[in-house]
């Protein structure tokens, strides 16, 4: 953790101690990205052994598909009281309880004897695991200015793809040898070492906490974000972005199984292209967006998103029947949205600063409700083949490109009204 620096005092006095305030306080970049990981990687570990599940639990494919919908929709639904709560009480306190309930509900995932139990301690997991993802992006927006929050942010995504990354090649991995449980085994332990991180290590960021959590404040927070159409615009870029990325997290296991004959342990290691790829586009936003901006990096990987699906699309056209026809445009994908989301999600945090952490639960709701729904529209026709599962990712590339466009537009005009030439 970086040290307090110490200056003379000078005109700029006031903000220049908030500055030395916010880089005393500063967390080390790999604790945020530990706090990062643990949703991700509790998302990913256990899908190369979902057909386990059904044979395990004597569950349908549409029972175990729900462990997956009900972990996105519980996370969406948690982000909207999980930002305010640390907006009124501190990041710190609300991000250790979040662990703690990750703990108690991974256990019981650990020991569930039914598919029902299984779901809903599921959904609990999804709760506790959130907050990592929620406080990070806003203890980042609490100790940095907007150009530089995107750039710290894309080191943090990066290392959050690492879990992405080795969450299915570890899963599928531990499930040849020890079956399904042992991914919740791991799961605990590193839930463990990040409640052990975060007590030694954690300061409290919010130096300016809300007075009150009333009903009528929240309310009030919440409409306060929702009027401005920069925040929108924002969020829901990344949100059609992601969709893309969660509609191929539906449909990409059962497609890889029964139309190319994947077993899990292979689509665990295709599945490291599509992490390392998007821990590369996090690289570079972390190396370029101060420097460039985030509308350009938005645009820049909306734009390689749509062209990686018609990639896919002419590849299926052929047909060129592949994992390489899968695994090669996601892979291109995954590059776009890690130059996409950390941009995306800083703008969005930085329409009101004060309010960095409602800001970051309704962002990251939102990006999860058009994650949830991707998948259950996915779930509904992949039983046709691949061609659903591309036009629908296709779709929400379009729409990804179309709204960032706009949101650029936006931030284009209001630059030229606070900077007029």
């Amino acid at each position: 953790m970086d040290s307090p620096t110490s200056h003379p005092p000078s005109s700029t006095g006031a903000s220049q101690e908030t500055g030395n305030a916010s880089l005393a306080m500063r967390p080390a970049t790999l604790l945020l990205v530990l706090i990062t990981s643990i949703s991700p990687l509790a998302m990913h570990i256990y899908l190369p052994l979902l057909p386990e599940l059904t044979q395990e639990l004597g569950a349908s494919d549409a029972q175990v598909q729900l462990t997956l919908s009900v972990y996105l929709f519980a996370v969406a639904a948690a982000q909207l009281i999980i930002g305010p709560l640390s907006d009124r009480y501190g990041r710190r306190p609300v991000l250790l309880i979040g662990i703690i309930i990750f703990l108690i509900s991974t256990l019981a995932c650990r020991f569930a004897t039914s598919i029902e139990a299984l779901i809903v301690a599921r959904g609990l997991q999804a709760i506790g695991g959130c907050t990592g993802i929620v406080l990070a992006r806003a203890i980042v927006r609490d100790v940095s200015a907007k150009n530089e929050a995107a750039s710290l942010l894309g080191y943090v995504t990066m290392g959050m793809a690492v879990a992405q990354m080795m969450g299915p090649a570890i899963g599928g991995f531990l499930g040849g040898f020890y079956g399904w449980r042992a991914s919740f085994d791991i799961l605990f332990v590193l839930g463990l070492l990040v409640l052990a991180a975060v007590t030694m290590r954690l300061r409290e960021t919010n130096l300016q906490p809300q007075p009150s959590l009333s009903p009528r404040l929240l309310a009030h927070n919440h409409m306060t974000l929702l009027r401005q159409p920069r925040f929108w615009a924002f969020a829901l870029t990344g949100a059609a972005a992601s969709g893309v990325f969660f509609a191929f997290l539906g449909g990409g296991p059962i497609l890889s199984q029964r139309v190319l004959g994947l077993s899990p342990v292979e689509y665990g290691l295709y599945f490291t292209l599509i992490a390392a790829g998007y821990a590369a586009g996090n690289y570079v936003s972390g190396r370029f967006s101060a420097r460039l901006g985030p509308p350009v990096m938005i645009l820049s990987g909306n734009t390689l998103g749509l062209l990686a699906m018609l990639l896919m699309a002419a590849l299926w056209a052929i047909p060129l029947v592949h994992p390489m026809s899968l695994f090669g445009p996601m892979l291109i994908t995954s590059v776009a949205n890690g130059l996409t989301m950390p941009n995306s999600l800083a703008s969005a945090l930085s329409v009101k600063p004060e309010l960095a952490g409602t800001a970051s639960g309704i962002a990251g709701s939102i990006q999860l409700a058009v994650g949830a729904f991707a998948t259950v529209l996915v779930g509904w026709f992949i039983g046709a083949g691949a061609w659903p599962l591309i036009i629908i990712m296709l779709i929400f590339a379009v729409l990804a490109l179309i709204i960032g466009l706009a949101a650029s537009q936006m931030e284009r005009a209001r630059a030229s009204l606070v900077h007029p030439q």
